[in-house]
């Protein structure tokens, strides 16, 4: 269900919704009769919310806004502290609601069996991928790369992290060494990822890797309250892990198609314009996960970015199951705060 007016603000270049998305809910509107306003941002991606990117293109807002919601002129910081608020809202009416249907207690029975069977098919699914993914052949990693961490000068190689462990998962943490935080989104992932104790006791090492120094990591792991191990790639000049794992991406026209980090989620920018995408240069995230033999050689088995995250967020999996669903904000996970944040403001 959802409830009119509806304001669209659409990054041309969001790498979790296609403007084929975007344009499908503006066509489904438009065919109920339900009052909408569109909006697209040609040269932004997921999140339009930070002040900067509301600066630029953003002329629809301020006469929507106060159309439908307020009676005076706003300032960029009102627009911005409204359009959360509308989105909200929005959220809040239009995402996972159920029905607005009362049922007896044998109709929400048979109701919920018809759905149970839907969600054992989906499990099952699941469960084949999964075993799929196990399935996926491994490519040896030749190269040598750097890592520091905070209080130890030492660099240590990627063989390193594993830490006597068999397997290794990295998650690539967007935290450049221009970023005074790391990124809002990233952080939620992280306040998902369980004790690395439990991983252990099944041979595996949990690590995030970002490439601002080791230092200004830490500082922001310990306000945040987080105990995995987090490593810095500041000392690798070429940045070249990020690149080899496609965390750090470049499909600018002057970029081979066959450099490193010329891959955006496995496709180089000719497949995406195939498929309509625009290419995409910047930072990204994900996990990378990692093997290792009795004679230390190193293999990486699987990868995967943007949405194929979401599954180790549990706040999202929690809220999958209410009726009100997640309740999203156009910054997706980068809508919440971290927990320290949340005692700040107790």
């Amino acid at each position: 269900m959802v409830i009119p007016p509806v304001l669209i603000l659409h990054g041309a270049n969001d790498v979790q919704c296609a403007t084929s998305q975007a344009e499908g809910f503006r066509r489904g509107l438009r065919e109920h009769g339900l009052e909408h306003e569109y909006v697209i941002y040609p040269d932004q991606g997921h999140s339009i919310l930070p002040r900067n990117r509301l600066d630029k293109g953003l002329g629809t807002a301020p006469k929507f806004l106060p159309r439908h919601s307020f009676s005076s002129p706003h300032s960029y910081t009102d627009i911005e502290e409204a359009s959360l608020q509308k989105f909200e809202i929005l959220g809040s009416k239009t995402t996972g609601i159920m029905p607005p249907k009362i049922a007896s207690q044998q109709e929400w029975i048979e109701a919920s069996k018809a759905l149970l069977e839907k969600e054992k098919e989906l499990m099952r699914a699941a469960d084949a991928l999964s075993a799929a993914r196990r399935e996926l052949p491994m490519v040896k990693v030749d190269k040598d790369y750097t890592f520091t961490r905070a209080g130890d000068a030492s660099p240590l190689s990627l063989g390193d992290l594993f830490d006597g462990m068999d397997q290794l998962i990295v998650y690539h943490f967007m935290f450049t060494p221009d970023n005074e935080r790391g990124c809002s989104g990233c952080s939620h992932v992280a306040e998902s990822l369980p004790d690395v104790r439990h991983l252990r006791s099944r041979r595996t090492q949990l690590v995030c890797v970002s490439r601002a120094a080791p230092e200004k990591l830490e500082a922001f792991k310990d306000k945040c309250g987080w105990t995995f191990p987090w490593y810095s790639t500041a000392r690798d000049p070429g940045n070249e892990f990020n690149r080899d794992f496609y965390a750090t991406i470049d499909q600018r026209d002057t970029t081979p198609v066959d450099a490193p980090g010329s891959l955006f989620n496995f496709r180089n920018k000719e497949e995406l314009e195939a498929i309509g995408r625009k290419p995409y240069s910047g930072e990204y995230f994900g996990f990378s996960v990692f093997t290792k033999n009795e004679q230390g050689e190193v293999f990486h088995t699987y990868s995967t970015y943007g949405r194929g995250v979401e599954r180790v967020i549990s706040t999202f999996a929690l809220l999958d199951i209410t009726p009100l669903g997640r309740q999203d904000t156009p910054a997706g996970p980068g809508g919440f705060k971290t927990k320290n944040e949340y005692q700040q403001n107790a």
